[in-house]
C-alpha cells in the first residue's frame, strides 16, 4: 500500500528516499520524476543514516549520496497511476533500484530494517519465479 492511500499520511509533499545512488544519478532520477510529477518534489536520502527511522529521514535536510547495494527508491505521497508513469520512464542510464512505498507499518522502522526487509522480499519473488 501506497502512502497516498493512507489518510493522515496524505498531507506530506510528495517525496522519494533514496540510497545507494551517487549525485549525478541522484539528479538523473529526480530530473524524471519531477517531469512525471510536474509539481514540486522533495529528495530525501538514507545514506549513511541507515540506523534512522524513516520518519527521521524524511526530515533530514542534510542529503549525502553515495554508491552501494541494494539501491531503493521509496515513493512518498505519490498515487499509484503517477508511480506507473515513473517506472515506464525510469531513467535507462540508471541501474534500477527496489521500489518501495511510504506506509502506516514501514514509517517507524529503521531504514536498515526496511533495507533487510525489501531483500528477503526481492528474494522470495525471485525463488517464485522459479518455480
Amino acid at each position: 500500500m501506497y502512502c497516498s492511500s493512507i489518510h493522515h499520511l496524505k498531507t506530506m509533499n510528495s517525496a522519494i528516499l533514496v540510497f545507494g545512488y551517487e549525485k549525478k544519478d541522484v539528479d538523473a532520477i529526480y530530473k524524471t520524476i519531477s517531469s512525471c510529477l510536474n509539481r514540486p518534489l522533495s529528495l530525501y536520502s538514507a545514506s549513511g543514516n541507515e540506523s534512522y527511522t524513516i520518519e527521521q529521514l524524511l526530515t533530514k535536510s542534510d542529503n549525502h549520496f553515495e554508491e552501494n547495494d541494494p539501491k531503493i527508491i521509496m515513493f512518498v505521497s505519490i498515487e499509484n497511476e503517477e508511480i506507473h508513469s515513473i517506472l515506464n520512464s525510469f531513467p535507462s542510464t540508471v541501474i534500477r533500484p527496489i521500489f518501495c512505498g511510504l506506509t502506516q507499518h514501514n514509517k517507524s522502522w529503521t531504514f536498515s530494517s526496511l533495507k533487510e526487509h525489501l531483500l528477503e522480499e526481492k528474494a522470495y519473488w525471485e525463488k517464485q519465479k522459479k518455480k
